[in-house]
């Protein structure tokens, strides 16, 4: 492909035109997914991730802030999966909860990838959207609306 591309700027200047290009948007993701490759195999879909051992890899997020939710079950390392980044995937996501959450909960990340309802005991936490569908209990799914990760520090 850039060869192509370096032999009709090479036709248009032997011609003596000047060769206008679009921006073709390479190391753009405009569907807000990115491909990378898993560091461990993974026991659901729909965990939130953050960058694992270099950038093209991916782990589970706990506490911190999540890079985004991987849609995929990995079934090894170095599996090649999507992950839908939060703040700038299209449309609702789905995660899986840790404890119960109702639909309009605030929602936070808790330990392996699950999340929970932004406490209210002291203490600053990442929110990374709010409940759409109310989550049964640990190990369950439900649908939230993604937003880039924020601070919220909670009074005691």
């Amino acid at each position: 492909m850039k060869l192509i591309k370096h032999l009709i700027a090479a036709m248009a200047m032997a011609f003596g035109h000047h060769l206008i290009a679009a921006n073709i948007a390479e190391g753009t993701h405009a569907d807000g997914n990115l491909t990378l490759l898993s560091d461990a195999a993974l026991t659901a879909r729909n965990l939130r991730v953050k960058f694992g051992s270099d950038a093209s890899h991916f782990a589970l997020a706990g506490a911190e802030p999540a890079l985004g939710i991987c849609t995929d079950e990995p079934a090894a390392a170095e599996s090649a999966c999507n992950v839908a980044l939060l703040g700038a995937a299209k449309g609702t996501l789905l995660g899986v909860g840790s404890a119960a959450i109702n639909a309009g909960d605030y929602i936070v990340g808790d330990t392996q990838g699950r999340f929970k309802t932004l406490p209210t005991s002291a203490g600053t936490y990442y929110v990374e959207g709010k409940a759409v569908t109310a989550c049964g209990g640990d190990g369950q799914a439900f649908e939230f609306i993604p937003c880039l990760p924020y601070a919220v520090t909670v009074a005691g």
